[in-house]
């Protein structure tokens, strides 16, 4: 029987991202320099050199949960930030492992929460952005990043 970390990462495979599972410890050597971090990545990794600015090439952002069933990663980030993540060309989601749910019920409730909290914009994202609708060609890249890495955390 496969675990939850397991099937988190068949569904965010299956969808097009690439997952890389490392500790805490690893994941400022994963990412190189010039990658920009939105507000909850840089508070999340302690210091980090660059904030990402829409336009940046590569965004290092935080998920807020992982959805086992679905393989997709809610990210909640203000204006700036999200505007960032959406026009990069490589966005690379942190996600703890502990944040891994196993359903979309279980995420929803906790999107919820987070809304009435007052999170700014939750966004699920599952995989590189892809449109079908341009003359019925698929096109990756369109209304959002065209490569997603999930680093997959354990912080044990």
């Amino acid at each position: 029987m496969i675990g939850e970390k397991d099937r988190f990462v068949r569904r965010a495979e299956v969808l097009g991202a690439l997952v890389r599972g490392l500790s805490r410890q690893d994941v400022c050597g994963m990412l190189a320099p010039d990658v920009g971090a939105t507000a909850s990545a840089r508070t999340w990794l302690g210091e980090w050199p660059r904030p990402a600015e829409p336009g940046m090439q590569s965004v290092v952002a935080l998920g807020r949960l992982g959805v086992v069933e679905t393989g997709s990663v809610l990210i909640s980030e203000p204006a700036a930030d999200r505007a960032a993540c959406l026009l990069a060309e490589h966005l690379w989601l942190l996600l703890p492992e502990k944040r891994l749910v196993p359903t979309l019920p279980a995420a929803l409730a906790t999107a919820g929460d987070l809304a009435r909290s007052g999170a700014p914009y939750l966004t699920f994202v599952s995989g590189p952005s892809r449109t079908g609708d341009i003359e019925r060609v698929l096109t990756i890249g369109v209304h959002g990043p065209a490569a997603l890495t999930i680093l997959l955390v354990d912080e044990s």
